[in-house]
């Protein structure tokens, strides 16, 4: 028998007479001091094994009992009666009960407590567990998962020994809670409670924790009074508060936010209180969204103190003896470059732009890999809108630099084309108009001759034509062709110019059907080889397939050909828009309505033709003659 065993006998031996209960699990290392609330209690426990105690004094009324007592001491001989009702705590009535009352239930030591009553849903937890609702395990276990991130608390009807931010929000206004826990769903570390709101020179952070606030340095991002201008973001610039004009400061600097920027990390740097992740340095590096003391090797900070990956520029001569002082007119945009050799020189970084800049700017960084957009439109620089762009704009031509300069302007010579003081009638489009400048009343002149405008007309033409300092295209002629949109010496082929002097293709006016034509016989085509004299008059004609027969019209009424006949008269007569001659008769040189001289019909080919009256008459006298010799004889 081993010494621990011979202990035991004994104490059961010695307690015998006292009626002692039985071993209950409220022991911690030959300790009772688990088996209740009060040393009374406490004292009257023995421990009998290394987690096990048992109550001695079952047939003695206690000033006061725990739960172990009541199951220490039920249905033990001899204990009395308040001990022997149950192995139930009620601390409502400090009495055993045999099982807890309506509202309660027991917890793990059997002592009888109210019916827990949970918290609101709130997302502090994850995957289903609640390890995130507490920095301590005792705070963790204080609430129940619930899908998802949500977690609450199991119980705010008792208060436990310490518990944070989530507790107070899930808590608050839940049914059942404590008031301790339903005044707010804020946490006061100063006072370690729920409160309505945070006090004073404390603010809430993102799990409603009232924290000591620590302001920021002032900086230069704001404007008039607002510092909107101090993040991308509603979420960032909102960490700020305006101070005066540009000035604003963080509003607090001892705890990190969950998106900053550079301005944050400059506010912060140094200010008293600051966290050590926003004063390492008034730097922000984008490659770890976090504030540094400087910039990494391969970037470089911009005017706001953010590192950005540097994207050097490709080679441009404007350097002189490796310097690269020829690169800009000011050292502020010399100091953009890099020399290489000699003199070429380069853009250090294409990827954000600078406050001011120039051609050589735009050259060095127009299609260099990684360059912003701003520095990669073109290889010309717009001093007008501050701009790369990719040619210069109308009015203005590259020098030798690639700066777009203005154009002198040559202006044209008077045309009337306009009314009162206005060149709306100088063009059918308000970009054609607007290339005019109004002399005096219907007098008005191209303003610039030196140019030529996207679209223009036969004013435009007329107003430049032989002008020192025109350019080419509008000093060709004083005509104008809208089929090559260009000003021509003369129209072209087939076109005549109207009184504008545009070019314009004439209307085919077809004439009247005329009888000078043969229809298809034997095998031979239709023609109109009886309209004309030779080949050239007769292809003037076409022959008339719908109403055949002998039927052919002219072909066009609107032109006048070198030679005329009867026939064409004929055809074109009477022909609206027609501009042959008016008459239906030839005499010899044009159209005429009647003959002068002579008759015209069909069978004359519609020529006025002088009748021979001696032939006629010869002939008559030779009929008479015969008629007489068969009378007489």
């Amino acid at each position: 028998m081993n010494k621990q065993n011979t202990i035991i006998i004994v104490l059961l031996i010695s307690t015998a007479f006292v009626r002692a209960g039985i071993p209950v699990t409220c022991g911690n290392g030959h300790n009772c001091d688990s088996c209740g609330d009060t040393a009374d209690i406490r004292a009257n426990f023995i421990p009998i094994t290394w987690t096990q105690c048992m109550y001695t004094q079952c047939n003695t009324a206690p000033s006061s009992i725990s739960s172990f007592v009541c199951q220490s001491c039920f249905g033990q001989p001899n204990s009395i009666t308040a001990l022997n009702k149950g192995n139930y705590y009620d601390p409502s009535t400090t009495s055993c009960v045999n099982s807890c009352p309506l509202g309660t239930q027991a917890d793990s030591s059997n002592t009888c407590k109210p019916n827990p009553k949970p918290g609101n849903n709130i997302s502090c937890g994850s995957s289903g567990s609640c390890s995130g609702c507490g920095a301590t395990t005792q705070i963790a276990n204080l609430f129940t998962p619930v899908p998802g991130p949500i977690c609450q608390v199991t119980d705010c009807s008792q208060i436990p020994s310490s518990y944070n931010s989530y507790v107070c929000q899930s808590c608050y206004q839940a049914a059942g809670a404590i008031a301790a826990l339903n005044i707010g769903n804020y946490y006061d570390l100063g006072t370690s409670a729920c409160v309505a709101s945070c006090p004073i020179g404390t603010k809430a952070d993102n799990t409603n924790t009232c924290q000591i606030v620590k302001p920021g340095n002032n900086v230069s991002c704001g404007s008039s009074g607002s510092c909107s201008g101090c993040g991308a973001t509603p979420q960032i610039a909102n960490l700020f508060t305006p101070v005066t004009g540009l000035i604003c400061k963080m509003n607090d600097c001892s705890q990190k936010p969950s998106s900053y920027n550079s301005y944050v990390c400059q506010s912060c740097y140094q200010a008293a209180g600051a966290i050590a992740a926003l004063n390492i340095g008034n730097y922000y590096d984008l490659g770890t969204s976090a504030c540094v003391a400087s910039c990494p090797i391969g970037t470089k900070a911009d005017n706001t103190n953010t590192c950005q990956i540097v994207k050097p520029g490709n080679n441009v001569s404007c350097g002189s003896s490796g310097s690269c002082s020829g690169c800009g007119a000011t050292p502020q945009i010399a100091n953009l470059f890099t020399p290489v050799t000699g003199l070429i020189c380069k853009m250090n970084d294409c990827s954000q732009t600078p406050s001011s800049y120039n051609s050589y700017v735009c050259q060095s960084c127009y299609q260099a890999p990684g360059a912003i957009a701003a520095l990669n439109i073109g290889n010309y620089y717009n001093p007008g809108t501050h701009a790369c762009v990719t040619s210069c704009p109308q009015g203005t031509q590259a020098d030798n630099t690639n700066t777009c300069q203005p154009i002198p302007t040559k202006p044209g010579n008077n045309i009337s084309c306009g009314s009162s003081g206005s060149c709306s009638g100088c063009g059918t489009t308000p970009e054609i108009v607007n290339l005019f400048t109004p002399v005096s009343g219907s007098s008005c002149k191209v303003t610039d001759c030196s140019q030529t405008p996207t679209s223009y007309n036969s004013y435009v033409c007329q107003s430049c034509y032989q002008l020192t300092g025109a350019i080419a295209a509008l000093n060709i002629g004083n005509y104008y062709d809208p089929g090559t949109n260009a000003c021509v010496a003369e129209c072209p082929k087939g076109k005549v110019a109207d009184i504008n002097k545009t070019c314009q293709t004439p209307k085919t006016i077809i004439g009247k059907d005329v009888g000078c034509g043969t229809a298809a016989s034997n095998g031979n085509a239709a023609n109109c080889n009886l309209c004309g004299d030779n080949s050239t008059m007769q292809n003037l004609f076409s022959y008339d397939t719908t109403t055949a027969g002998q039927n052919c019209q002219f072909k066009d009424c609107s032109t006048i050909p070198s030679t005329l006949n009867g026939w064409i008269c004929n055809s074109c007569n009477g022909v609206e828009g027609s501009k042959i001659p008016v008459g239906l008769y030839f005499n010899g040189s044009t159209c005429v309505s009647t003959c002068s001289t002579g008759v015209a019909t069909s069978q004359t080919n519609w020529t006025c033709k002088i009748f021979n009256t001696y032939n006629f008459g010869s002939f008559l006298s030779l009929v008479i003659y015969f008629l007489l010799l068969n009378i007489l004889f």
